[in-house]
């Protein structure tokens, strides 16, 4: 049984799809307000209804939602190339957060990633590379005044044991 505060992490449904813009609008106007309009324009227009549908009709590429109570609170969206994991979007609404709802997200995806054989994930971020590095993500890079003229910071973790 869930509990009120308890998040289930699964593919998200038909309906689940039309709760998603707005969870992107929330995540542009809370953790993104930094950026202008236009920006902001862009990225919700890249993460569209109709997009979130195609993405989750693609097998092959990860789109999961984390529910409370039968609503979306968290969304994290991944693809691969080769070998290689991506992690595009990683948000829990901030009444969610500290919960471990985004941790659980990433690793729901990282185990998606995994299964479709890539041997690590990457991912850009401005504004949490601390999150990542206590998730075991290490820092390989970082890009000054990169996207919109903000600096990102390169990370990855590797799925593959050491010795």
């Amino acid at each position: 049984m869930q509990s009120d505060t308890e998040a289930i992490i699964l593919r998200p449904s038909l309906q689940d799809i039309f709760s998603l813009p707005p969870l992107f609008t929330q995540a542009v106007h809370t953790d993104f307000s930094f950026y202008n309009e236009p920006v902001k324009q862009r990225i919700m227009k890249k993460n569209s209804l109709l997009r979130l549908f195609f993405a989750r009709l693609r097998k092959r590429r990860v789109l999961l939602v984390a529910k409370i109570s039968d609503k979306c609170v968290g969304v994290v969206i991944g693809s691969h190339t080769a070998s290689i994991g991506n992690i595009h979007w990683l948000f829990v609404l901030p009444e969610y957060r500290g919960n471990k709802i985004g941790s659980a997200l990433l690793a729901r995806a990282e185990a998606a990633l995994e299964k479709f054989g890539c041997h690590k994930v990457a991912l850009t971020t401005e504004i949490a590379p601390e999150f990542y590095k206590k998730l075991g993500y290490t820092v390989e890079g970082f890009l000054k005044k990169h996207w919109w003229k903000k600096d990102f910071t390169i990370l990855s973790k590797s799925f593959e044991k050491i010795g």
